[in-house]
C-alpha cells in the first residue's frame, strides 16, 4: 500500500477495528510513523472503536507527541469515561512542557468533575484565568466542576461574574458599533 492510499484510507474511513489495525500497521512499514497527523487520525479511531489501550500504545510509539497528539488523548479518553487517564495525559502534557490551550481545559475539567477532584481541578484552573477566562466552553466546565463537586453557591458565583463581564463587553461592542454607525453618517 503506497503513502497515498493509506491516508486515502485514514480519511475517508475504516469500518473495523481490524483495518484500523492493518492501516497503522502499513504506517509503520512505511516509515511515515512519525506523521503526528495520520497518528491523530489513528487515535481518534481507537476512540471511536473504543478501544482505549490501542491508542496509548499507538500514542506511546509516537516519537514526537504535539499538543494535538495530547488535547486527542484527553478528548477521546473523557470521551470513553477513562477520567483518570485523562488527567494523567494532562500531567504528561505538563511535564513535557506543552502550554495547554483550552480545548484542552474544557475535557480536563470535566475529567475532574466526574472524578470528584475539586482541589485539582482549580489547581489546574488558576493559571487558565489568565489566558482562557472568558472562554464560555473552559467556564461552563468550570461550573460544572464546582456544582458536581458539591460547590453550587461558587458555581453561582462563577455565573454571575461571567454574566456581567459577558454583558459589559456586549455593551462595550454595541457602543463601539453604533459610534462608527454614527461616524459614517
Amino acid at each position: 500500500m503506497a503513502k497515498i492510499e493509506l491516508k486515502h484510507c485514514l480519511l475517508h474511513g475504516l469500518n473495523s477495528f481490524n483495518h484500523l489495525k492493518t492501516a497503522h500497521c502499513h504506517l509503520l512499514h512505511l516509515y511515515i510513523d512519525y506523521d503526528n497527523y495520520l497518528l491523530n487520525i489513528i487515535l481518534q479511531y481507537s476512540f471511536f472503536f473504543r478501544n482505549i489501550p490501542y491508542a496509548k500504545h499507538v500514542f506511546s510509539q509516537s516519537k514526537n507527541p504535539n499538543i494535538c497528539l495530547f488535547n486527542t488523548m484527553i478528548h477521546g479518553t473523557v470521551s470513553n469515561d477513562s477520567f483518570d487517564d485523562a488527567v494523567l495525559f494532562y500531567n504528561s502534557m505538563h511535564s513535557d512542557r506543552f502550554l495547554p490551550n483550552n480545548y484542552m481545559f474544557t475535557f480536563v475539567l470535566k475529567a475532574c468533575a466526574r472524578l470528584a477532584d475539586f482541589l485539582f481541578g482549580i489547581k489546574l484552573y488558576s493559571p487558565v484565568e489568565m489566558g482562557f477566562d472568558c472562554d464560555v466552553f473552559v467556564k461552563t466546565s468550570l461550573i460544572c466542576l464546582y456544582s458536581k463537586c458539591g460547590y453550587v453557591k461558587d458555581a453561582r458565583k462563577v455565573v454571575d461574574v461571567f454574566l456581567r463581564r459577558m454583558l459589559f463587553r456586549g455593551l462595550l461592542l454595541s457602543v463601539g458599533i453604533l459610534g462608527v454607525a454614527f461616524t459614517r453618517k
